[in-house]
């Protein structure tokens, strides 16, 4: 996430890229180990302004909710510059 509006906190609570996991028995259409399991696997995302105004308020509630306020600050703080 290299863009100096995006922060982790984007990719943690709401654009998909970290803590969003298929759940709900899913699981049971994958295979076990195979080689691809020992292989690196990296996933990057960037986020606008105009994207980080629409999930900012999501990420932060999310934050708050599991007292992250360090995630929620973060987010805060460039959503506050946007605002100047």
């Amino acid at each position: 996430m290299p863009s100096h509006e995006d922060g982790c906190s984007c990719g943690d609570y709401a654009s998909g890229t970290n803590h969003t996991l298929p759940t709900n028995g899913y699981a049971r259409q994958f295979s076990g180990v195979n080689t691809q399991s020992y292989q690196k696997h990296i996933t990057s995302q960037e986020i606008t302004a105009l994207g980080l105004r629409g999930l900012g308020p999501v990420v932060t509630t999310l934050a708050d909710c599991e007292g992250l306020q360090a995630h929620a600050n973060a987010v805060r703080i460039r959503l506050n510059t946007f605002q100047q």
